[in-house]
């Protein structure tokens, strides 16, 4: 017991001689700070004793400052880089919508100039409105029907060439057939080069080609040839253009060629056709 009593003043006596020298300290360096510009001898040993502390505590609480006002950067980084992709993808979406204006004009543009050109044929433009989703590459619809003059069997075209047919009409809207479907699109044709006929059915699949059938055996016909409409059947009208023959192969029968041909026109997409009404 008189032990802990004794180890318990030693404790207190060293605590105050502690204390005792740290007020002495800051006493004399009160003093030599009022009476000199720089460190004095007292001063320098101080500064040195705490100064790896201070210093620890200094970097300590510049990382915490630099943390948070890390924090505050990569938010204001995020938030400008949120921004600059919601400008970049409506950027994106104006170009697409002016890129769709600049087909659409020149498509019309050159609607106009194939009118001006060709004088002796009255053409009624329409604007495609419609598709069927399960037959998409043999008919479509058009914003033009009968108050504006158009009949059953009337050609369809565009400026690159033959389209289809109108099949049905109603008072503001028509249906039209195109060459690329098999059983109702078939058009009386002939390879300009050489006059030989031939028919130019659709393949059915989608592909935006045309076969042409019933060519006869010894036709010299030839990859590059130009097809138009000969002006028989139900197509009357002539020369109307249809597309190039791609390639040459024999009939199943052996008695007749066919000729694939890719047609001028992509009926896959189609947003104008003409309508020839009527031919002077």
């Amino acid at each position: 017991m008189d032990k802990k009593i004794k180890k318990g003043t030693g404790d207190f006596k060293i605590k105050v001689v502690i204390s005792v020298i740290v007020i002495i300290f800051v006493i004399i360096m009160r003093i030599t700070s009022t009476t000199q510009l720089g460190l004095g001898p007292v001063e320098s040993i101080m500064r040195e004793v705490f100064n790896p502390a201070q210093t620890a505590s200094y970097s300590a609480g510049n990382g915490i400052v630099n943390f948070f006002k890390g924090l505050v950067d990569y938010k204001n980084v995020k938030d400008e880089n949120d921004e600059i992709k919601k400008d970049l993808a409506r950027l994106e979406t104006e170009n697409n919508i002016l890129q769709e204006y600049k087909v659409e004009n020149e498509t019309l543009k050159k609607t106009l100039d194939l009118q001006k050109s060709n004088k002796e044929l009255q053409i009624v433009t329409g604007e495609v409105v419609g598709r069927s989703i399960k037959e998409w590459y043999k008919t479509i619809s058009i914003n033009k029907g009968s108050n504006d003059g158009i009949k059953e069997n009337m050609p369809v075209i565009t400026y690159k060439g033959l389209v289809g047919r109108v099949t049905s009409v109603t008072n503001s809207t028509a249906e039209v057939t195109l060459i690329t479907d098999s059983k109702y699109g078939a058009v009386a044709a002939l390879a300009k080069e050489i006059r030989y006929p031939g028919i130019v059915i659709g393949e059915d699949d989608g592909s935006n080609q045309l076969k042409m059938i019933q060519i006869p055996s010894d036709a010299p016909i030839q990859e590059g040839f130009e097809i138009i409409t000969s002006g028989l059947g139900d197509m009357t009208y002539k020369n109307l253009k249809i597309g190039k023959v791609k390639s040459i192969e024999n009939a199943s029968d052996g008695l007749m060629k066919e000729a694939i041909i890719e047609p001028y026109e992509n009926l896959n997409s189609l947003d104008f056709v003409m309508v020839i009404t009527s031919q002077e």
